[in-house]
């Protein structure tokens, strides 16, 4: 892949993943100010060693690893030390964090292959009704049904996707 193109695809994870990288950060940094310079240092570290991360590869896990000795750095050099949390109470924050995130790509991408598994009529309701903003009531006029049965046919749909997720999750656990 050409640097451009790997750049392209860089940032797209970059930004995409920004907020969580600022949760993270927030997370173990109560001061906001201290947590924004070390959000920025993060970024220019992960742009700096943007092409030694491989792509496909859990962007989360390699930014919050780099945002940690961020973080760790900040604490160091803070001055304030005294009212920052412990070493041992930031490790359980940061484990934390790393331990919801992984939790959230793996039910995104069962999430992915369940509605995959989904009937071209289920999933275009459910593309419907989550990511085009459309309302219940324009998609019952839409389709020409009742609120009430497509309330129905969605809360069907999520239940069904609920538990194909879950049978995803169980099934991963006893790999």
């Amino acid at each position: 892949m050409a640097n451009e193109e790997f750049d392209r695809a860089f940032v797209g994870l970059l930004t995409e993943h920004q907020p969580d990288l600022h949760l993270y950060i927030r997370s173990l940094l109560p001061d906001f100010d201290a947590a924004a310079d070390a959000l920025q240092e993060t970024n220019t570290v992960l742009w700096t060693k943007r092409y030694e991360f491989e792509l496909g590869s859990n962007f989360c896990a390699w930014a919050f690893a780099i945002a940690r000795f961020k973080v760790m750095a900040v604490r160091r050099d803070s001055s304030r030390q005294a009212r920052l949390f412990s070493e041992e109470l930031m490790q359980q924050l940061a484990d934390s964090a790393e331990t919801r995130e992984e939790l959230l790509e793996r039910r995104r991408h069962a999430l992915a292959a369940c509605l995959q598994r989904l009937s071209d009529r289920d999933r275009n309701l459910i593309t419907l009704r989550y990511q085009s903003g459309v309302t219940v009531q324009m998609m019952s006029q839409q389709l020409k049904c009742s609120i009430r049965s497509l309330y129905k046919a969605i809360t069907k749909i999520r239940r069904d996707l609920l538990r194909c997720i879950e049978h995803r999750l169980a099934m991963e656990e006893h790999r």
